[in-house]
Parts: structure tokens; C-alpha cells; sequence
């Protein structure tokens, strides 16, 4: 509904334990005051249920999801950066908790309790400090871990990943330039967009960071970028792919400032020096084998460029993608990866710190679910073009390339969830290789990607006492410094079914189900993971009616400002191209399906219900700052057709794509004030993605929302595309992104509120039907008594 993103934001002090965590899609500001804003760690419920009887009553399952690198707002507190080079931060003896605020100091200071196990340490001698009889030190004030729940440890050598000193980070870019690729344009594509991410987006890299060029077709070509070829590179020709080696050690990793004049030639050539002689099969397999040899000392990042299934060399792979076995059992088998082999390279690059961000620009099916595995298991992104035209999406993609690049972020990931004493990790969801039940490894961790953990109790929780949680995350930076980002978590517990209810976190936990949906395709037809879902929603109403509200009149389906939108989120879910049982490509699927899991909440739910804008109906005021410098955003409006007004124009954002729908009988003084004198609906260019600049009010206002909206989002970048009413393919999307409308395979949100309803008051009558044959009998005395 509108309402989900019409809600007031405000500020959230993040110590308070008589205040929840604001919702993920609203705009807030958070002040730490020793727990984790709620951007950075985000909890399904609110207050802990004491028992995993109170927990099992809600059906509500317990999860943490952790996007350890948010980015927050410039007015929220900062995270502190603690010198630890020498020796690292004060841990717990027994559980190897991290120093935090909920610790307590007890023998004047000698000694400290962990929040997580209770255990009494010895304080180290260095850092000692008198404290007070409430467990309080004397110089708190000056120590950021004893006062923020979020703070990096600028680490020494204890912590270097594989014993490997850590260095400024080091990239390295893979063209694919056989046929199918110099048919759509992408190798000059990419390489504009490679130009642009090193020297035009204002933000250079680091210093001591180093990059590298290549490109594949049947062989792999490495190019000399140092100084001794300033002009025109030497291009290195490896023909041999079943025994690939890197024939240069000096001048392939290169200095981007002082050898920009060796790569820009290099990335000039790249556009044309493969035009003359078309090679039809790219061999990824060989390139692996390359980027693993070239980068095995010192990690990194591969930014990969595909086009066309590699189907020669080690690794290759067949067409295996048939409609036939679509919405049958066996569909299952294509979100899995077609061979090993790419597991195993995915494993290889995790052990040497790389993490993989895959840029796809398939024209046919291009197994996004073996060769993206590479991007899944090290932390890393899949950017999907399906059908790349240069002129419409080459825009698109060097945002996206410029943010995979300048984002925070950190490679040689290693990362660790610790709790409190009888509660435990039993499920981790999102894209990495697992290391355990709570440890985990990614080659690279970013700001946009987020990990979920799912608890279970294994004793009983003291509702006097709160729960703690702790996220370690061991990064080396694209500086080069390795760094320790802590998250702590606190939440109050309860014995009571109805309070832990209330506290519900609705994004969080949806977000939770979304990604556990994802994880099941491999495992169950999609058909069962979608009534599965709904019967979830059922069961959670169900469990609200029967512990928080029993004497509300059935006829009614009752719902708390906490769980008003789980509905609506629940089919929103059940849309989504990674589950829906109409027929979709399977490589859009696997992409849904490994977006799903790696998005934080915040994204997530932009994903599932996308905003929707009535440009025509604009007022002057908004789309612009007010007196405090706060952007105006206009009012979202129900994603359904029936919402949509006669000549009216649209703005779609779901996150990932922005669509500008014009309805046919749109104003032509809206397309003039929008795009220009001249212009008509018929006229317009659905391949242009960009606004011009004009004096128009309407202009003014749409440019200033997609670029505040491409603020906002962060995980894509935004370019608003023509959706014409039966004019343009793209109005398919924005069919789509109309969530409370009926689908192919779907319900409307009206029939879906019927249907729940229904489900909710059968279940309910076949409880109390089971209660009432377990209630005692009254005998007459005729009856034997067993």
C-alpha cells in the first residue's frame, strides 16, 4: 500500500531498550549509544522470546540480518576507527568476544565480565583503568568501544588473512571479446566504462592500489601496461588454454596514475584490435586458471565481463536450459551449478582473498546459475544485461561498474556471529562459503551485501537480563590497512507470546523468509516454496489472533501495527521473477534468487513492493530541498492499475531498474515539459535514458528525484527508461512491478486478503477442534475407565 513508504521518519537513539527500531523503508537518523544502528543489524523480533516454546507459539522465526558496511548519513554518529596494531583489542578469554559497551569491569578494573558468556578475564596490564562499583571505567569517555556499538580495530599481524601482509587493493579487469560480445558492443562499452571508473568519477583510487587488463575469446590476451609501452601495449597471446600460464610479471599490475597512458591505449585497442577476426566461444575456464595464478599473493578484486556461454576449455559448458522441464520437478536441476568445477575455482579465489563481481550480457541463456557461482560463493555482484543495447543501457552500466569499484568495501573477508549462552546459530543465508555454523569467508564484502543469521534456543532465557549479539568482520581495505568492524547488538527478553509479537520487525523478517524461499529452489518446486510462505503468513496471523486478540469477532482479520504489512510483503515475495510459476528464463530466475539473498533489509523491501510516483501530479514544492535542506519526496501511490489516472505519467523504482511509464493518452504538455519542444509520445526514443536539462518546472523536479532516488538506492544505478503504454517491452516491468494487481500465477492483494482470511479462521476452527477432543470427559459410569 501507499502508506508503506509514506511513513514519518524520525531520530532513534539506538541505547534506548523502551523504543524499537524504526522500519527499514523509512528515512531515519540513528545516534549509537552503545548498541549497532539498526542499518548496520536488524533483528526480526524486537524483544527475545525467553523459550523456544514462546518462540515456537509466535511462528515468528528469530533472525539477525547484518549488513556490516551500510552506508549511514553524514548526521548519524560515525564509526570510530581504534588503534590495535599492537597485540588487537581485549577479547574474552573464553568465547573470544570482543571488548564492547555491555561489558562490565569488575575488581576495581582487574578484571571484566563478557556479555556474551559471562565469563570473568583478567584485564590486560596495558589496558587497565580504574572502574566504579557499577562496572563502569574511569576513562570510558575516551574509549569508543566502551561507548559505541559499532567500531573498526585498525589490526596488526595476528589478524593478516593467511599470514599474508595486507596491500592496497588490486584489480584487475577481464574482457570477453569473442563474437557474441563484439556483436552487442560491450568490449567498447566496458572499456569506456573502465576509462571512466579510473579517471573520470572524481574519486581516484587508492594509493598503491594496482590494476590489470585482459580479454578472452578461445585464447587470453594479457597486455604490458608498464612504462616501457606507453603508447600501444604489448599484447601477450596464450593460446594454450588447457595449460594457461601468465607469460608477464612486470607491467601487468600497474600503478592506474602513473600508467594511465598504457591503459587508456590498452583499453582504446580493446574496441577495435579483435573486429577483424571473430572468435565465436569464450574460454572462462582458462581465465580463472589466469586471474588465480596472477593474484594468488596478494588478492583483489576481478571485475568480469561475460557475453556468451563459455563453451571452450576447462570448464566448458552445454546448453542445458529447456522449457520442457519448467514447473516440473526437475526444474530445480537449473539453479544448480551444471559441474564442480566452477565450485571449486569459487573456493580457490575465497582462499586467496578475491572477491568476483560478473557483468553478464547474455543475448541466449548464458547458465548464470554455474558461471555466476564465482560472484556467489566470494561476496561478490551479478549484473545482468539481458539483450545489452550500448545506446540504452551503457549508461546503467558504468554507474554500476563505478560503484562495484569506489563502494566501501574490504577483500580477504573472514566473519563471525557470537550470542549469548543458550541461544545458537543454525542457519546462515546469503552469498559467501560457509566455515561452519557461524563462521563464514567471502574474497570480498561491500556496502550494499548483507548476511542472515537464524537462532534457535538450546536452554531457556532470562527475561531479567538481556541478549547480546556480536558481528566480527575481518577485512583488508582497498587502502590496504586490515581493519576489524564490530557490531553489537543488545534486545530484552520475554516470557510473554503477545509482547514479542509486538515487537516484530516485519522487514526484517520478511526479508529473512524472502532469502530462506531462495535457498529452498534448490531444494523443492516452486510451486510448494510459495504455499509455504503463505502458510507462514497464515500461522503467524493465526498466532496472533489465538494469543494476542482471541475475542475479536471472526469475521475480522485482525492485524498490529507491527504485522499490518506482512500480506501484502508476503505475495509481493511470491512475485518475485526467482519464484514465480509462470514461465520465466532461468537465468533471470538464478539472478532473482541470488539478489534475494544478498540484499540488505532496506533494499530488499524496495525490491518486493517498488515505489510508484505520479509525475503528473507533482506539486511545486516538492522534488526539491525544504528550509532544513531535507528533500521533499512526493507521496508513493498503490502499485495497482486501478490507481493509475487518465493521462497520467508514472515513476517505477524498485531498486534495480527505474521506469518512466506514460499512459497513451498522456499530456503532450507533459512529454514537452519533461523532454523538450518537438517531442510526442510517438517520437520519443525508448532507447534514450537520459533526461535533458530544461527550464521546465516538471524537469526540474524529475531530475532532481531520479538523482535523489539513485541516492537513496545505492545497490543499482537508476536511469529512467520509457515504458509507453502498448508502445515499449519494458511496459512488461512495469505490469510486473504492479505487486496488488493479479499475475499470471498470482493472486490480486484483495484476493490474497480473502484468501489469508479464509486460511486464518480454518485454521483457528481446526485448532480449537483439536483442543476440545483433548478436554476431559464426563462419565456416567457405564463407561470403562482405561
Amino acid at each position: 500500500m501507499a502508506a508503506f513508504y509514506n511513513q514519518p521518519g524520525n531520530v532513534f537513539r539506538t541505547g534506548r531498550r523502551d523504543t524499537l527500531a524504526p522500519p527499514a523503508n523509512v528515512d531515519f537518523v540513528a545516534m549509537d549509544e552503545g548498541v549497532s544502528n539498526p542499518k548496520f543489524a536488524r533483528l526480526s523480533l524486537g524483544i527475545i522470546p525467553a523459550t523456544e516454546d514462546v518462540l515456537a507459539a509466535t511462528q515468528i522465526p528469530l533472525t539477525l540480518t547484518v549488513q556490516p558496511l551500510a552506508e549511514i548519513r553524514s548526521e548519524e554518529t560515525p564509526v570510530p576507527m581504534i588503534d590495535c596494531l599492537q597485540g588487537g583489542p581485549p577479547r574474552c578469554s573464553r568465547c573470544r568476544t570482543y571488548m564492547n559497551p555491555a561489558m562490565r569491569f569488575i575488581s576495581g578494573g582487574a578484571r571484566f565480565t563478557c556479555n556474551i558468556c559471562g565469563f570473568a578475564s583478567e584485564t590486560p596490564a596495558e589496558y587497565y583503568a580504574a572502574a566504579d562499583n557499577t562496572g563502569r571505567r574511569q576513562d570510558w569517555h575516551l574509549r569508543p568501544e566502551l561507548q559505541f556499538g559499532t567500531c573498526d580495530f585498525l589490526v596488526g599481524k595476528e589478524y593478516w588473512f593467511k599470514d599474508r601482509e595486507p596491500k592496497p587493493v588490486h584489480l584487475l579487469f577481464a574482457v570477453d571479446v569473442s563474437e557474441q560480445s563484439l556483436v552487442r558492443g560491450v568490449p567498447a562499452a566496458a572499456a569506456e566504462a573502465i576509462r571512466a571508473a579510473l579517471y573520470d568519477s572524481g574519486r581516484p583510487l587508492p594509493t598503491g592500489a594496482r590494476v590489470a587488463i585482459m580479454t578472452f575469446d578461445r585464447a587470453c590476451h594479457f597486455y604490458n601496461l608498464g612504462e616501457a609501452s606507453a603508447t600501444m601495449p604489448q599484447v601477450l597471446h596464450v593460446t594454450d588454454v588447457e595449460d594457461v600460464f601468465v607469460p608477464l610479471h612486470e607491467g601487468l599490475f600497474v600503478d592506474p596514475t602513473a600508467n594511465q597512458a598504457s591503459i587508456q591505449a590498452a583499453l582504446q585497442a580493446i574496441a577495435i584490435i579483435f573486429e577483424t577476426e571473430r572468435v565465436p566461444e569464450p574460454a572462462l575456464g582458462a581465465v580463472t586458471k589466469a586471474v588465480y595464478m596472477a593474484m594468488h599473493d596478494f588478492g583483489g578484486k576481478l571485475e568480469l565481463f561475460l557475453s556468451a556461454l563459455p563453451t571452450w576449455g576447462p570448464g566448458k559448458l552445454k546448453m542445458r536450459d529447456q522449457q520442457a522441464v519448467y514447473n516440473t520437478v526437475d526444474e530445480k536441476l537449473l539453479y544448480d551449478p551444471a559441474s564442480a568445477h566452477w565450485k571449486k575455482v569459487a573456493e580457490e579465489f575465497v582462499e586467496i582473498g578475491v572477491g568476483v563481481d560478473m557483468f553478464l550480457f547474455p543475448g541466449a541463456y548464458i547458465d548464470v546459475a554455474t558461471v555466476g557461482t564465482l560472484a556467489q560463493q566470494t561476496g561478490g555482484d551479478t549484473f545482468y544485461y539481458q539483450n545489452f543495447i550500448a545506446k540504452r543501457d551503457a549508461v546503467r552500466f558504468t554507474g554500476d561498474l563505478l560503484r562495484a569499484i569506489h563502494r566501501f568495501q574490504g577483500t580477504s573477508v573472514q566473519m563471525k556471529m557470537r550470542c549469548s549462552n543458550n541461544l545458537d546459530v543454525v542457519q546462515m543465508l546469503g552469498n559467501f562459503t560457509p566455515r561452519g555454523t557461524s563462521d563464514l569467508e567471502m574474497g570480498v564484502v561491500d556496502a550494499d551485501k548483507a548476511v542472515t543469521f537464524v537462532f534457535k534456543h538450546d536452554g531457556k532465557l532470562d527475561p531479567r537480563e538481556p541478549v547480546h549479539f556480536q558481528s566480527a568482520v575481518l577485512m583488508t581495505t582497498l587502502q590496504g590497512q586490515r581493519i576489524l568492524r564490530i557490531h553489537n547488538i543488545t534486545a530484552p527478553v520475554t516470557a510473554l507470546i503477545s509482547e514479542s509479537m509486538r515487537s516484530c520487525d516485519t522487514g526484517a523478517m520478511i526479508a529473512a523468509i524472502a532469502k530462506m524461499a531462495a535457498m529452498e529452489v534448490l531444494k523443492k518446486p516452486l510451486k510448494d516454496i510459495k504455499q509455504s510462505v503463505t502458510e507462514l503468513c497464515v500461522k503467524i496471523l493465526c498466532a496472533y489472533r489465538k494469543h494476542c486478540a482471541p475475542s475479536v469477532n471472526a469475521a475480522e482479520l485482525i492485524m498490529p501495527e507491527s504485522l499490518k504489512f506482512l500480506p501484502l510483503l508476503t505475495l509481493a515475495v511470491q512475485k518475485q521473477p526467482g519464484l514465480r510459476t509462470d514461465h520465466v528464463n532461468s537465468d533471470v530466475r538464478v539472478v532473482n534468487h541470488r539478489l534475494l539473498r544478498s540484499l540488505g533489509v532496506k533494499d530488499l523491501l524496495g525490491l518486493l513492493y517498488p515505489r510508484l510516483i505520479a509525475i503528473h501530479a507533482l506539486q511545486p514544492e516538492e522534488c526539491f530541498a525544504d528550509d532544513q535542506g531535507t528533500f521533499i519526496m512526493p507521496p508513493a501511490v498503490r502499485t495497482a492499475f486501478a490507481r493509475i489516472e487518465p493521462g497520467g505519467a508514472y515513476l517505477l523504482d524498485n531498486g534495480q531498474y527505474l521506469l518512466v511509464w506514460l499512459k497513451s493518452d498522456v499530456s503532450p504538455q507533459l512529454i514537452t515539459d519533461l523532454y523538450g519542444p518537438g517531442k510526442t509520445l510517438d517520437t520519443l526514443d525508448a532507447k534514450d535514458t537520459t533526461l535533458p536539462q530544461l527550464e521546465a518546472l516538471l524537469n526540474a523536479q524529475v531530475r532532481n528525484l531520479v538523482a535523489h532516488l539513485n541516492a537513496q538506492s545505492g545497490t543499482r544505478t537508476l536511469v529512467p527508461q520509457l515504458a509507453r503504454q502498448s508502445l515499449d517491452g519494458s511496459e512488461i516491468l512495469f505490469a510486473q512491478g504492479l505487486i496488488e494487481d493479479r499475475g499470471a500465477d498470482a493472486m490480486s492483494y484483495p484476493d490474497f486478503m480473502v484468501h489469508v482470511h479464509r486460511q486464518v479462521n480454518a485454521l483457528i476452527a481446526e485448532q480449537q477442534q483439536q483442543a476440545s477432543s483433548y478436554a476431559p470427559k464426563w462419565y456416567s459410569g457405564q463407561e470403562h475407565v482405561y
